[in-house]
């Protein structure tokens, strides 16, 4: 794109729509302290891509869309800044079905289904004012369905003048003397699109930006930036480099299998047929009479199927002992079905942190040359196959596809064995538990148990309860964390103190009930953490100087002299701890009840990241650990546990979620709020609720 779009010699006039106060707050309120978003890096992949079908390209045609209103006064051609450096990972928005590249270090927030990047959280108090222009460039994008996109504006939009149309009808109310350019054609992502420049004043400040339509079938993307006159100048060459990192997907749907122990994305407008665990995907009516007829499908369809080894694809599999084994006895029952049978070599291939195989495999029915592929993973007792075949002319262009859906694969569990799992009915006996609280592993490998009644459990790594400290000491002991040397500390917010136990027998505490430094508030201490370092983090849930409530993270030395704390509010005024450890690099993680994400703060209390919201929200987390490798282990009331990556991205879940009181079987959970993860990435989940209680441990898949 050239900068002769910015000094346009012919104009659009427009009239109605949304004042830019309503627009931006509608679009930028999760910016905010209510949503929070990383603080720089690519936010994490909500699926893996589907190919996207263009090259991108952001390059001008000669052909201009015809004036329809007054020209924009003509202003002098300002010298353009280089471009800003882009992340070098596109973020990709799978369900609306594109990918783009944004400046490195700027924030990003999807709200509704629009995505907002802005540079800092200074531009967004300005955009979120309703009465200022962000002094830098603030870049909206809304993707999806016509009729979804632009408050149903878009509706009737019948190529990509029209939709663009339909944007700059949003924008006349943004302040005063709006004016939009003549349309000019160009293509983005390889696909046709239209584009206009934009000035107006709001209170008697100059604004500029630009709007971008794609068209695409029953599909749109608008793309808008507002700033600044003066600093739109100096920022259009980076939204020219935006566009020219924009490619196409083929939007998806998301579909989820609790009893086959997976989730997938597949090709949007497909449809699917689900028996059991056994689901399968098909792109229309007529696919599937092919297959009812015996003949090939002209398209190929894709069949999951997730469960026991023993049982899964009609016993094909049973006896199987790897993945590898998996593909040999798919393979060789392709085989019986029809003549000319060939297979590849079996091949490797890893999702969602689960290692599996896969081959390619033709043979002839009925006088038709079919090709398909089948990919199959073991996870201990459980297995997932995922199989493939149409006529093989169609296969190869098919390929993308089928391994699109692959890549988007996240294992729900349960999928090992439980290596045990001690409890029962709520108890005080050893070995049985009341209330369970927050758990640790101890430099010996023991597992440290808080019991809300008032005791902490020692359970061998093998599943023996050995014995048990704090009941004469301890009131109600919600969490425990213990230091390298050995000493366990207990946050017991029936004391509003903090107990440290040592291996030789000695014990200490500090804490009263108030507001002020190394006292605690009702209910507080609930969690805390210890780090590498020695120092020693603690929840309190409080009251300021005004009588609001407020969340802080006290910080002390090991003996619990005070040294610091952090008021998490400020940070997130909706945040509601529920979890917390310290990672192997130094760091605070926190995990929010009520805010949906892990927090992490460094030793002297900034905030780094804000992490895996998509993969938490709505999940009611409620307890945390940090693995010995970075990743991050997240318990919850909904979800089971969650397995994210550094990054904040969801590799796996174990556990399955039941409102069923009474007994629990392997692997269901009600409330995790005890987690813990040992040296070699065993987890350990304490779970209680209806008169039941278990800490289980497992190899997470």
């Amino acid at each position: 794109m050239t900068s002769a779009r910015r000094t346009p010699s012919a104009g659009i006039a427009v009239a109605g729509g949304l004042s830019l106060a309503l627009m931006l707050a509608l679009a930028l309120v999760g910016c905010g302290s209510g949503t929070p978003t990383p603080l720089s890096g690519t936010p994490p992949a909500t699926a893996t891509p589907v190919p996207a079908v263009a090259t991108a390209t952001a390059t001008p045609t000669a052909t201009p869309v015809p004036p329809t209103a007054t020209a924009i006064p003509p202003t002098a051609t300002a010298t353009l800044a280089p471009a800003l450096e882009l992340e070098e990972e596109p973020y990709h928005n799978q369900p609306a079905g594109y990918t783009i590249r944004y400046p490195a270090g700027w924030l990003h927030t999807d709200v509704d289904g629009m995505d907002v990047f802005c540079a800092n959280e200074e531009v967004l108090e300005e955009a979120m004012s309703g009465g200022d222009v962000p002094s830098i460039p603030v870049v909206l994008i809304e993707a999806g369905p016509l009729d979804d996109i632009l408050y149903g504006g878009a509706a009737d939009a019948s190529d990509a003048a029209e939709l663009l149309q339909a944007a700059l009808l949003e924008m006349i109310d943004f302040g005063e003397d709006f004016q939009a350019s003549d349309p000019e054609r160009i293509k983005v992502g390889g696909e046709p699109a239209v584009s206009a420049a934009m000035n107006w004043s709001i209170e008697g400040v100059a604004a500029s930006g630009h709007a971008v339509a794609i068209h695409l079938g029953d599909r749109g993307v608008v793309i808008r930036t507002i700033g600044t006159a003066e600093s739109w100048d100096l920022f259009s060459t980076t939204f020219d480099a935006m566009l020219e990192t924009m490619t196409f997907l083929e939007p998806v749907s998301e579909f989820q299998s609790d009893e086959g122990g997976y989730a997938l994305h597949y090709p949007e407008g497909w449809k699917t047929l689900k028996v059991g665990p056994r689901a399968a995907f098909y792109a229309s009516d007529e696919v599937m009479a092919e297959i009812s007829a015996g003949a090939a499908p002209s398209i190929p369809i894709i069949v999951v199927e997730g469960g026991p080894v023993e049982g899964l694809a009609d016993g094909e599999v049973a006896g199987a002992e790897d993945a590898w084994e998996m593909i040999e006895a798919i393979a060789a029952a392709r085989g019986e079905e029809g003549t000319d049978f060939w297979m590849g070599e079996i091949r490797e291939i890893t999702v969602g942190g689960a290692t599996g195989a896969w081959v390619d495999i033709h043979w002839e029915q009925e006088g038709d040359d079919v090709a398909g592929r089948a990919v199959a993973f073991r996870l201990g007792s459980w297995g997932l196959v995922v199989q493939s075949a149409g006529l093989k002319a169609v296969w190869e262009p098919f390929e993308p596809t089928f391994e699109a859906l692959v890549d988007s694969l996240v294992f729900l569990g349960p999928f090992e064995e439980v290596i045990w799992k001690i409890g029962g009915e709520s108890g005080s006996e050893s070995g049985e538990f009341s209330a369970i609280g927050g758990m640790d592993i101890g430099p010996s490998g023991n597992l440290f148990v808080a019991d809300n009644l008032s005791r902490i459990q020692i359970i061998s790594a093998e599943g023996n309860a050995l014995f048990s400290f704090g009941e004469e000491e301890l009131w109600n002991a919600s969490d425990v964390k213990v230091a390298a040397d050995g000493t366990a500390y207990v946050a017991d917010w029936g004391n509003n103190a903090v107990a440290a136990f040592t291996s030789e027998g000695e014990m200490w505490q500090w804490g009263s009930a108030g507001t002020g430094e190394g006292e605690f508030g009702d209910f507080s201490p609930g969690y805390l953490a210890v780090c590498p370092d020695g120092r020693v983090y603690v929840a309190d849930s409080n009251e300021d100087a005004s009588g609001d409530d407020y969340e802080r993270v006290q910080v002390f030395d090991p003996q619990g002299g005070y040294l610091d704390q952090w008021n998490i509010s400020e940070i997130d005024d909706f945040f509601s701890i529920s979890g917390m450890d310290c990672g192997p690099d130094g760091n605070l993680y926190l995990v929010g009840f009520v805010g949906g994400y892990v927090m992490v703060l460094d030793p002297a209390g900034n905030l780094l990241a804000a992490l895996g919201e998509d993969a938490i929200a709505w999940s009611a987390p409620s307890s945390l650990a940090a693995g010995p490798a970075g990743d991050i282990y997240v318990g919850t009331w909904n979800e089971g546990v969650l397995l994210l990556d550094p990054l904040g991205d969801l590799l796996g879940r174990w556990g399955t979620s039941t409102d069923e009181d009474g007994p629990r079987s392997e692997g269901q959970l009600q409330y995790a709020d005890g987690l813990a993860v040992d040296a070699d990435g065993n987890i350990y989940v304490g779970d209680w609720a209806g008169g039941f209680s278990y800490v289980t441990k497992s190899v997470f898949p």
